[in-house]
C-alpha cells in the first residue's frame, strides 16, 4: 500500500543550485522548505553536485548527498569519526586546542576511530546481536502495555505521544538492558532534556551532564558490590576487573549507548506514528497483518532518517569520492537523510510504501560505525506499533499536520508534540 506523503514535494528546477552566500559558496545547514522532506538544496545539489563544497559557519567543508557517495565515505577509514582531527566539522575555523589526554581517555567510543573503536564494538556485540535482542521482547512488550495501561487510565482519550509514549519506551528499554531500571530510567530522561536542549545556556547543559554522569559512577560502583544479571555488572566483571577499562571508561560507554537508544529512537517512533496514524487503514494493517509492521517500520526509517543534519567526518588523507577529491584535514558531513531519498536507489523517493522493493538505506549508517543498537531499534519500533495498533485502534491525529512543531534545530530531527486521539 503507497500513500503520497504529505504535504507534496517541493518543486524546481533540479539543476538549479542553493544560492551561495556572502563567502560563495552554498551555507549549510539548509532550512526545510517542507517539514516532511529534507531541504530542497539537498536533492538539487545531489543531481548537480553529490560531493560539494559548503560552508558551515565560517567553515569550509564538504556536503555528501548522494547513496553512492555517502556509502563510499561511510566504509572509507581514511575519514576520521574523531572529533579532534584537523579540519572535523565544528563551523569554525580557529585552531583547535591541543587534546587533553584525560578528556580523551575516557571519551565516548562513538567518536573512536580503528582499533580503538573496534575494541569497545567487539566487546558490545553480544548483548545487541539480533539474536540477543530477541530476548528483550518480553521487556518492550511489558514496557509498551505499561506505557499503554497509564495512558489510558481513567477513561482518558487524548494524550502527547511524545512525551508519555516515544520518549519513555526506548529510555526504559535501554536502562533495562544496562542494569539501572526504571529509576535511572527517569534520572536519564530528567538530566538529558537538559543537557541535550540547545536553548538552555552550556553551565547549565553541563551541569545536567555531570550530574548523570555522578549517577552512572554511583551505580558501577555498586555493581562492584553487587553484581547482577544486566550489561553494566557484565562489563565490570569482564572489562574493568581484569584491567581493560576503568571505571570512568566504562561510564563514557554506558552514556553513549542511553544516548544512542534513546534519542532516535525515540523520535523515530513519534514520526513513524505520525505517519502511520495519519493514513487511512495503514494501522488497521498492522494489527491484522502479523508480518505488516516490519516492512513499515523500514519505510519510516527510511523516509525520516533522522540524523538530518548529517554524520561529520574529516578526512586523514586525500580521498577521491564522487569525482571529486577531498584533501587530508578536510572535513566532510554525510547528509544520510538526503541519501535516503536518492531517486537512483529508491523509486519514487518522496512517497512512502510500505510495499517499496527494499532496499538498503542509511538510517543506521554504514561501514565500521553503523549502529550497533540496530537490532534493538528495529524490534522497539515494531512492537510499539504492532501493541498501539492492537490496543488502540481508533489512534488518530488529534491536530492537523500545520500545528505540529519539528525539531529542526536540533542534531536528530523529530516533534516537540505529538497530541493523538483513540
Amino acid at each position: 500500500m503507497a500513500a503520497s506523503a504529505q504535504p507534496p514535494r517541493e518543486s524546481g528546477s533540479p539543476d538549479e543550485p542553493p544560492g551561495p552566500d556572502d563567502s560563495g559558496l552554498p551555507a549549510y545547514p539548509s532550512a526545510r522548505q517542507c517539514p516532511f522532506h529534507p531541504p530542497a538544496e539537498y536533492g538539487r545539489l545531489r543531481e548537480t553536485q553529490p560531493v560539494a563544497r559548503v560552508r558551515f559557519q565560517e567553515q569550509p567543508l564538504w556536503l555528501v548527498t548522494s547513496h553512492e557517495a555517502a556509502k563510499a565515505v561511510l566504509r572509507d577509514p581514511r575519514f576520521s569519526t574523531d572529533p579532534a582531527r584537523e579540519g572535523f566539522p565544528t563551523g569554525s575555523t580557529a585552531p583547535r586546542p591541543a587534546p587533553d589526554p584525560e578528556r580523551r581517555r575516557a571519551r565516548s567510543f562513538l567518536t573512536m576511530d580503528e582499533p580503538e573503536h573496534g575494541r569497545y564494538r567487539r566487546m558490545l556485540i553480544p548483548a545487541f546481536g539480533a539474536r540477543r535482542t530477541e530476548d528483550f521482547r518480553p521487556r518492550i512488550e511489558a514496557v509498551a502495555d505499561d506505557l499503554i495501561d497509564r495512558l489510558t487510565a481513567g477513561g482518558r482519550n487524548r494524550a502527547d505521544f511524545v512525551a508519555e509514549f516515544a520518549l519513555p519506551l526506548p529510555s526504559r528499554v535501554i536502562c533495562s538492558v544496562l542494569g539501572i531500571g526504571d529509576e535511572g530510567a527517569a534520572v536519564f530522561q530528567e538530566k538529558s532534556a537538559v543537557a541535550m536542549d540547545p536553548a538552555r545556556t552550556p553551565d547549565e547543559r553541563l551541569r545536567a551532564a555531570a550530574e548523570f554522569t555522578s549517577y552512572l559512577a554511583d551505580v558501577i560502583a555498586d555493581r562492584h558490590r553487587s553484581p547482577g544479571d544486566d550489561l553494566l555488572s557484565r562489563l565490570v566483571a569482564e572489562q574493568v576487573d581484569t584491567g581493560q577499562l576503568d571505571d570512568e571508561q566504562l561510564g563514557a560507554t554506558a552514556m553513549a549507548l542511553l544516548i544512542a537508544a534513546s534519542e532516535t529512537t525515540t523520535h523515530t517512533l513519534a514520526l513513524g506514528l505520525l505517519t502511520v496514524t495519519g493514513r487511512s487503514g495503514l494501522l488497521a494493517r498492522i494489527r491484522e497483518e502479523p508480518k505488516a509492521a516490519g516492512p513499515v517500520v523500514e519505510e519510516v526509517l527510511r523516509m525520516w532518517t533522522v540524523p538530518h543534519r548529517g554524520l561529520y567526518r574529516a578526512a586523514v588523507e586525500d580521498v577521491e569520492v564522487g569525482g571529486r577529491t577531498i584533501r587530508a584535514g578536510e572535513g566532510v558531513v554525510v547528509s544520510v537523510a538526503a541519501a535516503d531519498r536518492d531517486p537512483a536507489v529508491f523509486d519514487d523517493p518522496d512517497t512512502f510504501d510500505p510495499d517499496r522493493t527494499p532496499r538498503p538505506h542509511l538510517a543506521f549508517g554504514h561501514g565500521a560505525h553503523r549502529c550497533l543498537g540496530e537490532p534493538l531499534a528495529r524490534l522497539e519500533l515494531t512492537v510499539a506499533l504492532r501493541r498501539l495498533a492492537e490496543r488502540l485502534p481508533g489512534l488518530r491525529p488529534a491536530v492537523p499536520a500545520d500545528e505540529l512543531s519539528f525539531r529542526e534545530d536540533h542534531f536528530i530531527y523529530g516533534l516537540d508534540r505529538l497530541p493523538l486521539i483513540w
